[in-house]
């Protein structure tokens, strides 16, 4: 057998590269597709989500520097879950949407994500006063419920 012959051994090591390397490209493909999907949603293909709604999301990704296609993703960076449930806690209180409405908006959450993100907004404004300055900032903090 010469040096340029492979073994079968060789020749299934590269067909399971090749086949981790399809999977891989499968798997970013289906991140895509969630993502497109969450931003058709988000840009009102369902009727709920208007320019007001938009403006929202824009100024609260820019306070906390989050990419606004981040909000969409399952992303559980600090930040960006910061800034999700942010988002929630706004439109909750600035809006008349419902909490599925809102949830819907929001990369498919359900309604008790939502109501779990405006808790999760009253805690931490009540003691991180870098959170409370943001939230003021935007105007949020007249719906904080203190103790």
């Amino acid at each position: 057998m010469g040096k340029s012959e492979k073994t079968n051994y060789e020749y299934l090591l590269e067909y399971v590269e090749n086949l981790e390397h399809r999977i891989e490209n499968i798997e970013k493909e289906n991140d895509g597709l969630k993502l497109a999907a969450s931003i058709l949603r988000y840009m009102g293909s369902n009727g709920s989500c208007t320019d007001s709604h938009s403006k929202i999301i824009k100024d609260i990704c820019e306070l906390w520097g989050v990419d606004i296609h981040d909000i969409f993703t399952l992303s559980r960076k600090r930040d960006v879950v910061e800034a999700r449930h942010v988002i929630m806690f706004a439109l909750r209180y600035n809006t008349t949407l419902t909490l599925s409405q809102i949830g819907d908006i929001v990369s498919g959450r359900n309604h008790s994500t939502v109501s779990h993100a405006v808790k999760m907004v009253n805690q931490l404004a009540s003691i991180d006063k870098t959170y409370l300055n943001r939230l003021i900032t935007l105007n949020l903090d007249k719906w904080l419920i203190t103790d």
